[in-house]
C-alpha cells in the first residue's frame, strides 16, 4: 500500500512538472538556452563588435533593425538560425523575418561560418539589452531640416540602359557581389570583380573569366562575407609593356606570417594579402604567368580591409 501511494506521489509531481512546464515552454528554454557567464559575454561583446555593430545597435535602428530587447522577445533557436542564414528564413515565410525585411528591404548576409558557440555568445551579449525607453534621446541639439528651402530639380534626364548582367556565384542573396568596374590603361578594356573570387573581362557584349582566385590562391576565402574576398585589382599603368597586375584578397588567420600584426592577446579574424603578378601573354584570357606576395596584414574585423587599390593617374614614373 506504502509503495502505491509512493508511486502516485511521484507521479503526481511529475505530472506537475509537466504542466507548469508547458504554461511558461519560451521562458524556461528561452532562459536555459542563454549564457550568464562573464567570460562567454565578453567573447559575444568582442564579436558583436566585429560583425554586427556595424548595422545594428540597442537603442535605435539603423541599416538593420535595433536588437535591444530581442531576447525577450523570440527564443534563442530562432535568432540562431537567422544568424546563420537569413534569406533561408525570409524565404521560407517566416513570418517575423518577412516583417524585417519588409522594413529594411535588405539581406542580412548568412553568418552560417560561424560555429554555433560564438553565435551562442553573441545572444548572450545580447540578452544584456533590454528594449530601449522610446522616450530616449541620443541628441537634443540635431536640426530637423537643415536645408529648409526646396531644392529645385536642374530639369537634367538621366537614362539608364543593362549593359551587362554577370553570372551568379551563389544560390543565397546577394547572388552576385559586384565589387569593382576598371579598364586596363591601354586598351580600355572593361574589367568586373565579384568578391566572391572571379575578375571578369567584359569583350562584345560577354563576359570571360580573367583571373579565378580560387584557383590560384588555395587558401582564399570569400567570408564572413562583409566586404571579404578578392577586395580589388589595379593594372600598372604600363601594363602593356610590363604585365604587371595588382590583386588584394583574404586568407584565414594564421596562414602565412604577417608583415602586420597584433599583439598576440588579441583576436586576429583574417589575413589581407597584396600580390604582383606578371605575365608575358598580355592579350591572353584567362591570364597566364606567375604571382608574387608583397605584403599580408592581421585583421581584427571581418569587416571591411582592403577595399581598394589603384594607382594616382597624375603621378610620374
Amino acid at each position: 500500500m506504502k509503495q502505491q501511494l509512493y508511486g502516485f506521489i511521484a507521479l503526481t509531481f511529475l505530472i506537475s512538472n509537466f504542466l507548469l512546464s508547458a504554461c511558461h515552454p519560451s521562458n524556461v528554454s528561452r532562459e536555459n538556452r542563454i549564457s550568464t557567464d562573464e567570460d562567454v559575454i565578453g567573447s559575444g561583446q568582442v564579436m558583436f563588435q566585429n560583425h554586427c555593430s556595424g548595422c545594428h545597435s540597442f537603442v535605435q535602428d539603423g541599416i538593420g533593425p535595433h536588437l535591444g530587447g530581442l531576447t525577450e522577445e523570440v527564443n534563442v533557436g530562432w535568432i540562431r538560425d537567422f544568424i546563420q542564414n537569413p534569406a533561408e528564413m525570409i524565404n521560407s515565410e517566416d513570418q517575423r523575418a518577412k516583417e524585417i525585411f519588409g522594413r529594411f528591404e535588405s539581406y542580412m548576409p548568412p553568418f552560417d561560418h560561424l560555429p554555433n558557440e560564438e553565435i551562442d555568445a553573441i545572444i548572450a551579449y545580447m540578452h544584456q539589452y533590454p528594449e530601449p525607453d522610446d522616450k530616449v534621446v541620443l541628441r537634443t541639439d540635431e536640426i530637423d531640416n537643415p536645408i529648409p528651402e526646396p531644392i529645385p530639380l536642374s530639369g537634367w534626364v538621366v537614362e539608364l540602359e543593362l549593359m551587362h548582367q554577370f553570372p551568379a556565384s551563389s544560390e543565397e542573396m546577394p547572388i552576385t557581389r559586384i565589387n569593382k568596374l576598371d579598364y586596363r590603361p591601354d586598351t580600355k578594356q572593361l574589367f568586373m570583380l565579384d568578391l566572391r573570387g572571379k575578375l571578369y573581362q567584359l569583350e562584345e557584349g560577354t563576359e570571360k573569366v580573367y583571373l579565378d582566385m580560387a584557383t590560384q590562391k588555395p587558401d582564399f576565402i570569400p567570408v564572413p562575407g562583409l566586404a571579404t574576398g578578392f577586395g580589388s585589382f589595379a593594372f600598372h599603368p604600363e601594363f602593356s609593356h610590363n604585365g604587371l597586375l595588382y590583386t588584394t584578397h583574404t586568407e584565414p588567420a594564421g596562414t602565412g606570417p604577417a608583415d602586420f600584426s597584433y599583439a598576440d592577446s588579441i583576436k586576429t579574424t583574417l589575413q589581407w594579402v597584396l600580390s604582383e603578378w606578371k605575365t608575358q601573354a598580355i592579350t591572353e584570357v584567362p591570364f597566364v604567368g606567375n604571382s608574387r606576395e608583397l605584403f599580408r596584414i592581421d585583421m581584427f574585423s571581418g569587416v571591411h580591409g582592403v577595399q581598394e587599390i589603384t594607382f594616382n593617374p597624375k603621378a610620374q614614373p
